[in-house]
């Protein structure tokens, strides 16, 4: 039953558009490059700690582990937009 729930979350990030980045006078390749380094800096970075778990409501199919997979997923992508503006990029509208 959690493997279901867990590939539901899963399938429900895949359908979320990821943002397109940019950079006036920057190439693609500039743009992915970029995009590569934050990805390493923000799995290279150590883990903040995420605190206590949230209580868990006893209606929703998420246990107090996704919660904490989402907290970090979360923090994650925070860390990751902080690493491409602080590079001067900017998510196109």
């Amino acid at each position: 039953m959690k493997i279901r729930y867990l590939c539901l979350l899963v399938l429900a990030g895949c359908a979320a558009p990821e943002p397109i980045w940019e950079k006036p006078g920057a190439s693609q390749a500039a743009v992915d490059e970029a995009m590569q380094q934050c990805r390493t800096e923000v799995r290279l970075s150590p883990q903040q700690h995420l605190g206590t778990p949230r209580p868990h409501s006893s209606g929703s199919p998420y246990t107090p582990g996704m919660e904490r997979l989402e907290d970090r997923d979360t923090e994650e992508l925070q860390r990751f937009q902080k690493c491409m503006t602080g590079k001067g990029y900017r998510i196109k509208s």
